[in-house]
């Protein structure tokens, strides 16, 4: 009788719990859903667990591929941003331990904000007068 409430452990119990607490997860970490279809849908699942938690699996709306494919370049544009953004800072250590000119300091600037797609400037704005 062990062998078989190991079985029903390992086999079953464990693998349903598993897909239970995904369904849980997936309702709240979904946008395309309302709040009122996340609070039915995690009703649904609280309710009746193995039952519900099916149905959802079953029935939950499927993620538009494009939706996908615009949340994967947007990470890869503050990915590049963020990239961006240190070696301006690095750049900009160099230029104050005087190892780059102003002229330098500028090129290399206006090259990384070129290639983000932005506007690249080559003068600096005046420094207020005292």
């Amino acid at each position: 009788m062990r062998v078989w409430q190991t079985f029903w452990v390992l086999f079953v119990l464990v693998p349903l719990t598993i897909a239970w607490a995904f369904a849980v997860f997936d309702i709240f970490r979904r946008n395309d859903l309302s709040g009122w279809a996340k609070a039915i849908w995690f009703v649904v699942v609280l309710a009746v667990p193995w039952f519900g938690t099916f149905l959802y699996l079953l029935f939950r709306p499927r993620e538009v591929p494009q939706e996908i494919a615009r949340a994967q370049a947007a990470a890869r544009e503050a990915y590049e941003k963020s990239l961006a953004a240190d070696q301006i800072a690095k750049l900009s250590a160099l230029h104050t331990q005087g190892e780059l000119s102003d002229q330098e300091f500028a090129a290399a600037k206006s090259h990384l904000l070129l290639s983000l797609g932005g506007v690249a400037t080559t003068s600096r704005p005046a420094a207020p007068a005292h």
